[in-house]
């Protein structure tokens, strides 16, 4: 079966034997490997920042249907920032081509633009966003900014998921702050 890169996923149908804690809609980071040899799922934990950080250990691929849960993720463009391609409705107003936002992910892995404000010493990013049902929207409407806090890695395609966003429990991290009732953004 062909994997993969590893990288941030929605998944697209429950990991079989685990469908209570790994459900269809689901934000994970994908491994196509792990020290057992089949890949593994990790699960958010918390979120720094607009930032997922994923727990250290995760769920093994290695169920009968196998093949079907990894077919079935939904590549996640990576968190970070972005500029605005061309004008993007959000609730309340048009985000025009040009602007800088951060793209992050709700538990559910559907993505929250985060438009920034200038602060009295800079930019800032809210901790409330724009959500949207269709990772399809932002990944036309948006191109990576080609830059990020320390440690964000850079896409090699855009719109591919690829390398931990923020910070995955396998690789270190930041400790978790306050958000949303879960830990997680807090939407508009």
């Amino acid at each position: 079966m062909p994997l993969p890169p590893c990288g941030i996923y929605r998944t697209g149908l429950a990991l079989e034997g685990k469908e209570a804690a790994v459900p269809a809609d689901q934000l994970v980071y994908f491994h196509n490997h792990s020290t057992q040899g089949p890949p593994v799922v990790l699960l958010p934990e918390g979120n720094t920042h607009n930032r997922w950080r994923f727990q250290e250990r995760g769920y093994l691929v290695d169920t009968p249907n196998a093949a079907a849960f990894v077919s079935a993720l939904v590549p996640l463009p990576l968190e970070g920032c972005y500029v605005v391609t061309q004008a993007l409705a959000v609730t309340d107003r048009v985000l025009a081509p040009g602007t800088l936002v951060q793209i992050g992910y709700e538990p559910h892995g559907r993505p929250i633009v985060f438009p920034a404000a200038w602060e009295a010493n800079g930019l800032s990013f809210p901790s409330k966003g724009f959500r949207f049902d269709d990772v399809g929207v932002v990944a036309r409407h948006l191109r990576h900014a080609g830059f990020g806090p320390p440690g964000t890695p850079m896409p090699s395609q855009p719109g591919a998921a690829s390398g931990p966003s923020g910070s995955s429990g396998a690789s270190g991290g930041v400790p978790p702050t306050e958000g949303g009732p879960d830990g997680g953004p807090t939407l508009h």
